[in-house]
């Protein structure tokens, strides 16, 4: 399954603040994942979205 971002029409100052309040997020949250338990995270939250943008997924609702 291939997905295809159009990179002119992704705004880098929202994908920065989207970063920023992730990261907020989990630090508020006061856990502490190892690396390997982040990249299964945002694997999993990648996966959500793909799910979601091709219609299948009702995870994000």
């Amino acid at each position: 399954m291939d997905i295809e971002v159009d990179m002119d029409a992704v705004d880098m100052s929202v994908v920065s603040e989207v970063l920023i309040v992730l990261t907020d997020a989990l630090l508020d949250a006061d856990v502490d994942p190892t690396p390997d338990e982040m990249f299964v995270a945002i694997g999993e939250l990648m996966s959500a979205l793909v799910d979601e943008v091709m219609g299948v997924g009702e995870v994000m609702h």
